[in-house]
């Protein structure tokens, strides 16, 4: 099936996506087919239904959930902008960091960008130690996904 929005440049695409919710996953998907689209919504919807099962992922497992099929190897670079951008949306709305859900399936840690970007950012000092930001942060997702509305 031909989308009605297959003619439209990337850029228009992107304007539709942000503006227009009822059309997300059509434009998501078309966009997803011509770059490396990152879909945010997808991303927090999947985080979410990690935090109400108290679980962790893997890198790999995240990007599956939010570009929409792309291949590890054409993501797995730009994973950490990816997962700053969660960072972004989760403080504008004021929600835990779900992005503390996301792990190194070798060692069930957040990369060194989790604790960069937020020190970077002033959300935490770089004294405090990084593994115990992470779980911090990572048990305020469960409490909070427990209270979340759907």
């Amino acid at each position: 099936m031909v989308s009605r929005f297959a003619g439209f440049s990337s850029e228009a695409l992107k304007r539709i996506y942000d503006s227009h919710p009822e059309q997300r996953a059509e434009v998501g998907e078309i966009l997803a087919r011509r770059e490396t689209h990152f879909c945010m919504d997808s991303a927090l919807s999947y985080l979410r239904s990690l935090a109400k099962k108290e679980r962790t992922a893997g890198y790999k497992d995240f990007t599956d959930h939010c570009t929409h099929g792309r291949s590890w190897g054409q993501l797995h670079r730009q994973v950490p902008h990816y997962l700053e951008e969660v960072q972004l949306e989760c403080e504008r709305r004021r929600w835990p960091l779900l992005s503390a859900l996301i792990v190194s399936v070798d060692t069930g840690t957040c990369g060194e960008g989790f604790f960069e970007s937020l020190v970077r950012r002033g959300v935490v000092s770089e004294d405090q130690h990084p593994l115990a930001v992470e779980k911090a942060e990572r048990a305020k997702c469960f409490e909070w996904a427990k209270s979340a509305d759907e």
